[in-house]
C-alpha cells in the first residue's frame, strides 16, 4: 500500500532538542481491564492531523498545560488521538488538570495503554512511520521520555511530526536521532495493509526460570499479563534491545501477545536440545569462558582494584547489578552465586 496522500512541505527544519519531555516516572504495576482493540475505521487520520497542526504551537485552552509537571508532550498527543477518534475510558481520560488518567499525561503509561489497543512496532524504519500515528522515544535507560505525532511528509518524502515541549511543527520524525534517543516505537492506529504484526523471526525458545513475567511491552514498566512457567516452549517473532541492555522477545502465550526477557530463556531446537543464547553474554561470566566460577570473581576484583583494564574482561557480563558500572557490588553478587546463595542475578519479579 502506498503512503497516504498527506504530503506536507516541512516549514521548520528538525532542530536538536535541548529539553526532553520527561515521562511520569515508572510506578507500581496496576491491574487494568483488557480494552477492546481500536478498529482502524474508527480512527480518522485527517482529524487527528488537523488538530495537531492547529494546536502544535498554540495550545488549546480547553486543556491544562502540563509543562510544569515535566512536559506536555503526552497531553498533546492524547488530545490529537482523541480528536482522531480514540475514545476515552476509565484508563484513558481527561476532565481537568487534577482529574485525568496517567496515560493521558505520561508518555510511558500512554504507550503501555495503547499497546493493548493496536499493533506497536519497535525500532521502525522510516517507511513504517505513517500519518496519524504516535511515536515514542526511548532514552539510554530504556525509559520512554517523549512522544510526538506524525502529520505527513516533507518534500523528500520523510515523515514529519508535531510535538509539545519543546514545541515542534512539521519537523523530521527522528527529533535529533541517536544523539538523543536509543530506540523508537510507533503505534499503528493508522495501520496500512502492508504492515502486519506477523513478526520476522520464528525462533523457538524455552523458559529457564520458575515464573517469568509476561509483559505487554519490552521493558519493566509495562504491565504484566501474568507469568509463564519453566520449560514452556515459545515462538519468538521479534526481538528488542532495550536501553538498559536487556534483550526482549515477542511471543504469544494464552491468546495474548507480549514480551519476555530473554535473559530467562534460551534457544530450543526441534530435537529437544537447548543451546546457549548467542544474542547476549552469560551474565557473571567476566572472563568469557562460558561458566561462572571463582575465576570470574577474581577477574572483577582485579578490575575494581584497577589492576586490569576494560579490555581484560567482558564489561556487560561483569555488570551483574546492571547499573552501568563495575563495583564491589558486582563482586559480591557473583560470589553469592558461586557459593549457591542465590540462583540468579535478578529475580524474575524484577523483570
Amino acid at each position: 500500500m502506498k503512503k497516504s496522500g498527506l504530503k506536507i512541505t516541512a516549514l521548520v527544519s528538525a532542530a536538536v532538542l535541548t529539553l526532553f519531555c520527561a515521562a511520569v516516572p515508572a510506578f507500581a504495576q496496576q491491574e487494568t481491564e483488557t480494552q477492546d482493540i481500536l478498529k482502524p475505521e474508527n480512527y480518522v487520520v485527517e482529524d487527528a492531523i488537523d488538530y495537531a497542526d492547529t494546536y502544535a504551537l498554540d495550545y488549546n485552552p480547553d486543556y491544562a498545560n502540563f509543562n510544569s509537571m515535566g512536559g506536555d508532550c503526552a497531553n498533546f498527543v492524547a488530545q490529537c488521538l482523541f480528536a482522531g477518534g480514540l475514545t476515552m475510558d476509565e484508563s484513558f481520560y481527561y476532565n481537568s488538570f487534577n482529574d485525568r488518567s496517567a496515560s493521558w499525561i505520561s508518555s510511558t503509561k500512554q504507550l503501555s495503554y495503547l499497546t493493548g489497543k493496536a499493533v506497536v512496532l519497535y525500532n521502525p524504519d522510516t517507511s513504517q512511520i505513517y500519518p496519524g500515528n504516535p511515536i515514542y522515544y526511548f532514552d539510554e535507560d530504556g525509559d520512554v521520555v517523549h512522544t510526538a505525532i506524525c502529520v505527513g511528509y516533507d518534500e523528500n518524502d520523510m515523515p514529519i511530526v508535531n510535538a509539545h515541549n519543546n514545541d515542534r511543527y512539521h519537523v523530521n520524525w527522528q527529533l535529533g536521532g541517536e544523539a538523543y534517543w536509543t530506540a523508537y516505537a510507533t503505534v499503528l492506529l493508522n495501520n496500512p495493509d502492508d504492515i502486519q504484526d506477523t513478526g520476522y523471526l520464528k525462533e523457538q525458545w524455552i523458559v529457564t526460570t520458575d515464573a517469568l513475567n509476561f509483559r505487554t511491552g519490552p521493558e519493566t514498566f509495562f504491565d504484566v499479563y501474568g507469568t509463564i512457567p519453566k520449560d514452556t516452549i515459545l515462538t519468538v517473532t521479534e526481538k528488542f534491545q532495550a536501553g538498559t541492555g536487556l534483550l526482549w522477545g515477542k511471543v504469544k502465550y494464552n491468546e495474548n501477545t507480549g514480551w519476555i526477557a530473554l535473559q530467562y530463556a534460551q534457544p530450543y531446537d526441534n530435537g529437544g536440545n537447548s543451546g546457549e543464547n548467542p544474542a547476549q553474554p552469560l551474565l557473571g561470566d567476566a572472563n568469557g569462558d562460558g561458566k561462572i566460577t571463582v575465576a570470574d570473581v577474581m577477574r572483577i576484583r582485579m578490575y575494581v582494584a584497577e589492576l586490569i583494564g576494560d579490555h581484560d574482561l567482558d564489561f556487560s557480563a561483569a555488570d551483574v547489578t546492571r547499573d552501568g558500572k563495575i563495583t564491589a557490588a558486582d563482586v559480591m553478587r557473583i560470589r553469592m552465586y558461586v557459593a549457591e546463595l542465590i540462583s540468579s542475578f535478578d529475580t524474575p519479579s524484577q523483570i
